[in-house]
């Protein structure tokens, strides 16, 4: 059976999307043509691009005999309850890479990927961090988010408790946890130390650009104009003339800017704080390594 065997499985806005791009252009591995298929994710079900075994597997037909590995990158598979077991049955020896990052950070991160995606329609983070008991009951969600589970940002930072769970169900050969920290301020090192875990020889990469950094729309009313293409009368002409697909990939690339850092109100800080410090005295006991100052910047 083609399943894949090689899985960076989360967690969102981990750098996994540049870990993923370099490794596929590793000669030994093969990676998906959908980066995020989440074919695992039974359990959230709107996440899934590929939704049945043949369409999925038919992802990974193009691999050479010669690659060592086929992987994906589905970063909510950490996150899923299901997504891990459901990996382990089909594919029982696959690797698994871990990224993980200060959760108040990434959090934050995650809301701006989802303004950007159209699945978060809060003005804000604060917002859409108040909104998350109601969004429960299925108050204040967005037409567009295919998914809720993803607008619940307190337990999808939960990465302690995540990372517990799968070392409960893997072995220490079987997974590879990066420190998002670590990839960001030394890229070389942390893809070295990727392909020593997957067995896999130097490939000469000495170049590593930095993918999908965090960016943000400046109006969201532009951006959902854009996605349902209902355009006013004098985009309409424009397009006429110019061409509809020039007018919109301008006013894309118009509406969009890199994300500046925001300052959290005092409040907010502090109870993001209170929130994830247990969790994140999780994860440092499960690497080994002390990583309180995230509770501190």
């Amino acid at each position: 059976m083609n399943w894949p065997n090689l899985f960076i499985i989360g967690a969102p806005k981990c750098g996994t999307t540049s870990l993923a791009q370099y490794l596929s252009a590793h000669p030994g591995i093969y990676f998906s043509p959908i980066k995020e298929p989440h074919y695992f994710t039974f359990d959230m079900p709107g996440l899934r691009e590929a939704t049945d075994q043949a369409s999925y597997q038919r992802l990974f037909s193009g691999a050479q005999s010669s690659a060592i590995y086929r992987g994906e990158a589905s970063v909510f598979y950490l996150y899923s309850q299901a997504a891990v077991p459901n990996i382990l049955q089909c594919s029982p020896n696959a690797r698994l890479i871990v990224m993980v990052r200060n959760p108040i950070a990434m959090v934050q991160s995650l809301y701006a990927q989802q303004r950007l995606a159209l699945a978060e329609d809060a003005p804000d983070f604060a917002t859409a961090w108040r909104w998350q008991e109601e969004r429960l009951d299925g108050k204040h969600r967005p037409p567009l988010c295919a998914e809720p589970g993803m607008l619940q940002y307190r337990q999808v930072a939960q990465l302690g408790a995540q990372v517990e769970r799968l070392f409960a169900t893997t072995s220490p050969e079987q997974r590879h946890v990066i420190v998002y920290d670590d990839f960001a301020s030394d890229p070389a090192r942390a893809y070295a130390g990727a392909l020593r875990f997957l067995g896999l020889q130097p490939d000469g990469r000495t170049v590593f650009p930095k993918v999908n950094a965090r960016s943000e729309v400046r109006s969201y009313w532009l951006q959902w104009m854009l996605y349902r293409r209902r355009w006013p009368a004098s985009l309409r002409w424009a397009g006429r003339h110019v061409g509809l697909h020039k007018v919109y990939e301008l006013l894309r690339s118009l509406n969009m800017r890199q994300a500046d850092k925001r300052v959290l109100a005092h409040d907010l800080l502090e109870e993001l704080r209170t929130t994830f410090r247990d969790d994140v005295g999780r994860l440092s006991s499960l690497l080994g390594r002390d990583l309180s100052s995230w509770m501190a910047n």
